[in-house]
């Protein structure tokens, strides 16, 4: 199946065109913001009823054979896949499915509507808008239904290399050029597609490597693909158009931005048409603050009380995406999203954008139980590998939207998240499910699976400080039979802080000496008052285990004039301890604490 038989599906959006759906989703890394002047793309799909034609030509360089085909293509149009808005495009044998937000490809179809190929979340292959040297990468899971194969984790990055002229059997069109690193898993080794903005789709694609790019890790020929545009016909009209009012139309030579602000603002306040009046609020997202200013007002009234629901959505879509760079914008919808349910369905869709996810997460979380149907969304972006800000956010705003039973669970996996942001927004989202959440910990910590309590052991340490009553569980797995375990329970005891004070120096007179040695080092951490740890860590200068000793001696250095009470006994540690490294610790300590 070509690749480029999807992305040929994919058109630039008009001058007007709906920003806030077409912002591509990578759920991984992109580079930043355009550079001034720079040429941008934003992608959409084709309209119901489009047709195209793809010529495909490949090589195997085995057999030296060549072949040619071509395939005509239809726009089907918007329909839910898996519980997700999806895009459907078909060649009459095959149906291809598209993230409607992202733009990126979801699924191949049988004639039963079946899954062939299957993407998690996606392929990844949009980040809009497109401008020279924008890359991003994208991790995702390939599942090949019929051959029972899946491709894990995989990793591919993209980047546009350029803004060039290409030539195919449609005529020379100013294009991107978009190059893919693919995973070195992926049969596909080498992948580049032209993208033109003029001719509104991607008009040329070509990949190297093989034959059966779709094999999951199936050997086969080496292969040279190319697939270009033969033909494009865009739908019929309908038989009775209704002319579209001058204020929606694109602007006359020489008319100025603020103008046509003043003509799609009218439209939208007073138009009769509820068609023409989404037109003119989905145009206004085209303008930057602050020539879009003066319809901000007109753009919260139709999102609040506009009769027609398309309008109310168009409306709050457009000051989601304006509020990219006009917090008020965004922040209005605060208030709208209480009792209008169209404001809550532009910021879930506006989460899934890395460049506005941070943004209108934070406003999902400010909405809070009106916006409870955001929650599986939000959960996914927890668990998604996104940039740890927008995890972050995800794991606060379903503090705030309120937690169902079932998704509880998700959110104590964050507890071991990568982040300590992330960690600390989970653990304050969970209080308000502090005895479920509690009562997996404790099963955890009873599990046979040494991993298993590991986990348990170190989600209570990012639990600590928002639940210090996590205490006599971690006083549980000090005597836990697996030394790393005792160890993680020291470490969470710190996190915890002065709640934890009197259980650490209950550790600092452990059995074992690695658990005496860790609590040394941590019990400078926890109480409230750092000359508190002082008194105890004076006593751990007197124990048998050099390394406790020296533990000791290092805690008691990184409280300089506060641990000033040990000087005395310091003294005697660097004059006659057994162990001439604790001695040499020793005399440095002396030198941090009198300030030299």
């Amino acid at each position: 199946m070509p690749y480029l038989v999807v992305l040929a599906l994919l058109l630039v959006t008009a001058a007007c065109g709906k920003i806030t759906d077409t912002i591509s989703s990578t759920l991984g890394t992109s580079s930043g913001t355009p550079p001034p002047g720079a040429v941008l793309g934003a992608v959409d799909f084709p309209p119901p009823g489009a047709t195209w034609v793809l010529r495909e030509t490949s090589y195997n360089e085995a057999t030296r054979q060549a072949q040619s085909k071509t395939s005509t293509w239809t726009a089907i149009g918007e329909r839910p896949h898996a519980g997700r808005r999806a895009y459907h495009v078909s060649d009459g044998t095959t149906t291809h499915v598209h993230d409607r937000v992202s733009g990126s490809w979801l699924a191949v179809l049988d004639p039963a509507s079946r899954e062939m190929i299957a993407y998690e979340p996606n392929d990844g292959t949009f980040a809009s808008p497109l401008w020279v040297g924008k890359s991003w990468d994208h991790r995702y899971t390939r599942h090949d239904r019929l051959g029972r194969r899946s491709l894990y984790n995989a990793l591919i990055v993209w980047k546009v290399v350029a803004f060039e002229d290409v030539r195919v059997s449609a005529g020379t069109f100013k294009a991107f050029r978009v190059e893919a690193w693919p995973d070195d898993r992926d049969p596909v080794r080498k992948r580049t597609y032209w993208y033109a903005p003029a001719a509104k789709l991607i008009v040329k694609e070509t990949t190297e490597g093989l034959a059966d790019p779709y094999g999951i890790g199936v050997s086969r020929d080496r292969t040279q693909r190319t697939i270009e545009l033969v033909e494009y016909s865009p739908p019929a009209p309908p038989a009775a158009a209704t002319p579209v009012p001058r204020a929606t139309q694109p602007a006359e030579q020489g008319q100025t931005p603020a103008a046509r602000v003043r003509a799609l603002t009218g439209t939208l306040e007073r138009d009769t048409g509820d068609g023409r009046r989404v037109a003119a609020a989905e145009a206004l997202a085209q303008f930057a603050p602050p020539v879009v200013n003066p319809a901000l007002t007109a753009l919260r009234s139709a999102a609040r009380n506009d009769p027609a629901g398309p309008v109310r959505l168009a409306a709050a879509r457009t000051l989601m995406t304006i509020g990219r760079t006009l917090p008020e914008a965004a922040a209005s919808l605060v208030t709208i999203a209480a009792t209008v349910p169209e404001a809550v369905i532009a910021m879930i869709e506006a989460s899934r954008d890395p460049s506005t996810a941070v943004v209108a997460i934070g406003l999902l979380g400010k909405v809070g139980a009106p916006a409870r149907a955001a929650a599986p969304i939000l959960l996914d972006a927890v668990k998604s590998g996104a940039d740890d800000a927008t995890r972050a956010a995800a794991a606060t705003a379903l503090g705030s939207i309120g937690l169902a039973p079932d998704e509880a669970p998700s959110l104590i996996a964050a507890l071991r998240d990568r982040s300590a942001a992330v960690r600390e927004a989970a653990a304050t989202s969970l209080v308000s499910r502090r005895t479920e959440v509690l009562a997996v910990i404790e099963a955890e910590q009873r599990n046979e699976d040494v991993e298993v309590r590991k986990r348990a052991t170190r989600a209570l340490g990012s639990l600590g400080r928002a639940m210090p009553d996590v205490v006599p569980l971690l006083a549980g797995a000090l005597e836990d039979r697996d030394a790393g375990i005792r160890i993680d329970a020291v470490r969470a005891l710190r996190e915890v802080g002065p709640q934890a004070f009197a259980t650490m120096r209950t550790a600092l007179k452990h059995d074992e000496p690695d658990v005496r040695a860790a609590a040394a080092e941590a019990i400078v951490a926890v109480p409230a008052d750092k000359a508190e740890a002082v008194a105890p860590l004076i006593d751990a200068l007197g124990d048998r285990d050099a390394a406790v000793r020296a533990s000791a001696v290092r805690a008691l250095a990184s409280l300089g004039r506060v641990a000033q009470p040990a000087a005395t006994r310091l003294r005697a540690v660097a004059d006659g301890d057994a162990s001439a490294d604790v001695r040499a610790s020793a005399a440095r300590a002396l030198d941090a604490i009198s300030g030299r």
